[in-house]
């Protein structure tokens, strides 16, 4: 009745966790040779606790047809002699057969998960075994010490010897006060060496899982686990190699791929991980974490359409999703869709009104569309959240310079840079707060520092050239303003820098050129200049 009780428990907790397997996993046939097969493992544990494992794979197909058919000529010949002993040792039947019922929820029968059994199983199993033992024990030793053998034919027809009585009972006392405690201490002792080693193994996951991999064939979980813990150490090729010896041994296993597929992104490996989310949901249309993943790699390779289908997958499996609605408000902000974006990033705040990074993204699309007063407070509620996050404090920082609050920006900018010291934006960005101020020496110190951190940076090579023409340093001024034209061919403004420092230097054919070139990409320059270079050159015609 217990079995019955406990079957049907696990069976009901197990389906609604979906652990349990189906017959196309493991047929009925695969299910009791592996429980046949386990009834005698257990017990050669018992005996000995050696090779055990934190989990025992499920091997299917895969298990020894020999194993089987040994263990069956085992269990039935153990089973016949019980039967037939138990007539006068009754514990022999009713320590058996506890052993044989008590297994029959935990033999895999009814498969739950991919273990082919586990040392957990036994705890009250054993108990019968346990019983024959504590009561067959003691009573074997005294049909031995019954047996006259042991000292000698003694003939019944002549008076007992007293010596032979007395003999008799020297080797029943040695073997009760000397042999069965001996024994007892030697097998407290083994099995306290056997404890010691085995804790040993527990220490931390690492070592778990290795002596998993070490003592069973095919484990799939072993590789898994181990993985997860390498990752944890960051020992990230170590992992990778785990993660996919798992879905070697489980290629059907949808997670065993999702868990390679973020291992390979972590790596730089993005179309290796892309193949593999890819893998994920052809096994399991529904899993919309694999939906949310693929769709950031899709959108970091430019294909924000497919994207943009992930993302809303992801959502109609989750909806309440916190990230894949952040996900899917970027790749509408970046294909154009303001609008729509905005409405994504506030579903996404209302799940999740702690999100620093959706508040920074809203703050973002926000100040593009000019709504710049609820850019700043989106700003300010993710530096709130995150007080280090340095890209909102160097947007919001942007904001207040172009309000014309100096003060208050250069104390974000400075923010960034605590947060972030190589951050050649934040840098430039601060550069320009202290030459409005007048304060010229910090801000050359900082577009030096910016154009070191960031040689394409454009802007700040302009920056820095103009506060050199301002120090009278032409040609390092024209150097940088070269530079900059160079990498932004469209930049107006540093065309027009280049063409007043080229006029500086008595050039003026080259001034007149980019004078032109400024022109050309809208840009107006100022009229006194181009009155003190025509002084110098008539505009060449074109």
């Amino acid at each position: 009745m217990l079995s019955i009780i406990s079957c049907v428990i696990t069976y009901l907790a197990q389906e609604r966790e979906g652990a349990v397997r189906s017959l196309s996993q493991f047929s009925l046939g695969v299910r009791l040779a592996n429980g046949i097969v386990a009834y005698i493992a257990y017990m050669v544990k018992m005996l000995w606790p050696a090779k055990l494992s934190v989990f025992y794979p499920h091997l299917g197909q895969g298990l020894p047809i020999w194993e089987v058919i040994l263990s069956v000529l085992a269990l039935t010949g153990i089973t016949l002699l019980v039967l037939k002993l138990g007539k006068k040792a009754e514990y022999l039947p009713v320590g058996w057969f506890w052993y044989l019922g008590t297994l029959v929820p935990v033999l895999g029968i009814v498969q739950v998960g991919g273990a082919s059994m586990a040392d957990r199983y036994t705890y009250v199993p054993l108990i019968g075994l346990f019983f024959i033992i504590s009561w067959g024990v003691p009573e074997l030793f005294e049909s031995v010490l019954a047996d006259p053998r042991l000292l000698g034919t003694v003939n019944e027809s002549k008076v007992s010897s007293s010596s032979a009585v007395h003999g008799r009972q020297f080797v029943v006392q040695f073997f009760q006060f000397t042999v069965l405690p001996c024994l007892a201490v030697l097998a407290v002792v083994a099995l306290i060496i056997s404890t010691f080693v085995q804790v040993g193994y527990w220490r931390n996951s690492i070592v778990l899982f290795e002596r998993a991999l070490a003592v069973t064939t095919r484990n799939a979980v072993a590789h898994g686990q181990l993985a997860v813990a390498l990752e944890a150490e960051g020992k990230l090729n170590e992992a990778l190699a785990h993660y996919k010896a798992a879905v070697g041994i489980e290629p059907g296993d949808a997670m065993a791929h999702y868990n390679l597929g973020v291992i390979l992104e972590k790596t730089g490996k993005s179309e290796e991980a892309i193949k593999e989310y890819t893998e994920v949901l052809r096994l399991n249309p529904d899993h919309a974490a694999a939906h949310n993943n693929l769709g950031l790699l899709l959108l970091n390779r430019g294909d924000a359409k497919q994207a943009i289908q992930h993302f809303k997958e992801a959502l109609r499996i989750e909806p309440s999703f916190a990230e894949a609605q952040t996900n899917l408000a970027n790749a509408l902000a970046g294909g154009g869709k303001a609008e729509e974006a905005i409405r994504k990033y506030q579903e996404s705040l209302k799940t999740n009104p702690n999100d620093a990074v959706a508040h920074y993204n809203l703050g973002v699309v926000l100040a593009g569309k000019g709504e710049i007063e609820q850019a700043m407070e989106h700003y300010l509620e993710a530096i709130r959240l995150k007080p280090n996050y340095a890209k909102a404090h160097l947007n919001l920082g942007l904001l207040l310079d172009q309000q014309g609050r100096l003060d208050e920006a250069a104390k974000h900018f400075t923010r960034a840079l605590r947060a972030d010291p190589k951050s050649a934006d934040a840098h430039n960005s601060l550069g320009i707060v202290f030459a409005k101020q007048g304060r010229l020496d910090l801000a050359m110190d900082h577009f030096n520092n910016a154009v070191l951190l960031d040689p394409n940076n454009a802007q700040a090579h302009c920056n820095l050239g103009n506060i050199l023409a301002a120090q009278g340093k032409q040609d390092e001024a024209l150097n940088h303003f070269a530079r900059a034209v160079a990498l932004k061919p469209d930049f107006a403004q540093a065309h027009f820098n280049m063409a007043v420092a080229l006029f500086h230097k008595a050039k003026y054919a080259e001034a007149w050129n980019h004078v032109r070139l400024a022109r050309e990409l809208g840009f107006e320059p100022n009229p006194a200049f181009l009155q003190a270079l025509s002084t110098k050159m008539p505009e060449p015609s074109n």
